[in-house]
């Protein structure tokens, strides 16, 4: 395998400089604003010194325990300052009724005041599960939160106002933080799966982001209601022309657009047994189908068992799309198999190489490694 490896990038390099694509670095901002925790501003970004209000931390803890994005209508005022058609009454009703928030003398609220440092701390330890006695006064307070991990990468001072900065790390933290009595994160009580210790932006994206969408022909970022969106191709910021076979996830919060082009091979050889609804196939490997495109191209008839085809993986690995490959053609792209005595352009060997728009896509028995091309000076 290392020789074939070796021999395989020693060919790339013919084409000119190559580099590993590198994975873009999540962003929390992006994680919050993908769930609603957060909102960006007029330009795009975060003020970060922005303070946070009562009222806006309110709804971020109707959303932490798991109420969903929008509160029931409140048709009474639940605070004397807090009138019933303020657009925060329901989710200020709702988090007081729950204990993780409580009002001041004389029924008032304060929603438009600055939620303070130990306000937001306690109610991040209430949502994971905590008892009031049991984060009673300053220094249990905070040594609970050091332990639970809720002040890591901030320097929080005691009874301090929250700004949006810091309220976006702090509840990335308690997200990421498990619940008292259970192993279970906060993020998965809400339903996310983490692929490592801490919430990741792929985690959010899988709950938050529509997709996988498998093209049949180009697209734009209109079609999918976005507006010169950031776009993203296998994970890494680039300007990208869509095209038939390409991945898609997007999300209109955030004006975001991942496209993914990373292809396997092999020729079918077994089918699920409901030809009408295909779940999954064998090509060298087994592979799910992920979407409705790929399961109506089977019902077609259009992929059947003893054909050669190019399979478009999902961000998870998962088969989206596939075509006959021998009468696949792509604009300003090549294709070469390692087996130099193979001319018909069935990759039926171990080793492909497919290059197109700036990117080399190398597969070997099955698995697909991805080179962004760089002119050589």
């Amino acid at each position: 395998m290392k020789k074939l490896i070796t021999a395989a990038l020693s060919m790339l390099l013919v084409l000119g400089n190559v580099q590993p694509v590198q994975a873009a670095a999540s962003s929390i901002y992006e994680i919050l604003v993908l769930m609603n925790l957060l909102t960006y501003d007029s330009d795009n970004t975060i003020s970060e010194t922005t303070p946070i209000s009562r009222a806006e931390f309110a709804k971020a803890l109707y959303l932490l325990a798991g109420y969903g994005t929008t509160a029931a209508n409140s048709y009474t005022s639940p605070f004397s300052d807090v009138s019933y058609s303020n657009q925060y009454a329901g989710y200020i009703k709702t988090v007081a009724s729950l204990g993780y928030m409580s009002g001041y003398a004389k029924g008032y609220f304060k929603p438009d005041q600055t939620i303070t440092t130990d306000e937001a701390i306690k109610s991040l330890l209430l949502i994971l599960g905590y008892s009031a006695n049991e984060i009673a006064g300053s220094d249990l307070l905070y040594q609970t939160a050091r332990i639970k991990g809720l002040l890591d990468n901030t320097a929080l001072n005691v009874n301090q106002p929250l700004t949006k900065g810091d309220y976006a790390q702090l509840i990335y933290n308690a997200l990421s933080a498990a619940l008292k009595n259970s192993n279970q994160t906060l993020a998965q009580s809400l339903g996310y799966t983490l692929r490592s210790d801490s919430l990741s932006l792929s985690d959010v994206i899988d709950v938050n982001a529509v997709g996988p969408i498998a093209l049949t022909g180009s697209a734009s970022a209109s079609d999918f209601g976005l507006t010169s969106p950031t776009t993203y191709l296998n994970g890494v910021e680039k300007s990208v022309s869509m095209r038939k076979g390409d991945v898609v996830y997007y999300s209109t919060e955030t004006n975001k657009l991942w496209v993914y082009r990373n292809y396997a091979y092999g020729t079918i050889t077994q089918i699920s047994a409901n030809l009408e609804d295909v779940t999954s196939f064998t090509a060298g490997s087994n592979y799910t189908c992920s979407t409705d495109v790929i399961k109506e191209l089977f019902a077609a008839n259009k992929l059947r068992v003893g054909y050669p085809v190019r399979i478009s993986l999902d961000r998870d690995g998962n088969a989206a799309y596939a075509s006959y490959y021998e009468q696949e053609s792509d604009t300003d792209s090549t294709s070469s198999n390692s087996n130099s005595g193979n001319n018909s352009g069935n990759p039926s060997s171990s080793t492909v190489v497919y290059v197109n728009d700036g990117y080399v896509y190398l597969t070997i028995d099955g698995k697909t490694y991805t080179f962004e091309l760089n002119s050589a000076s």
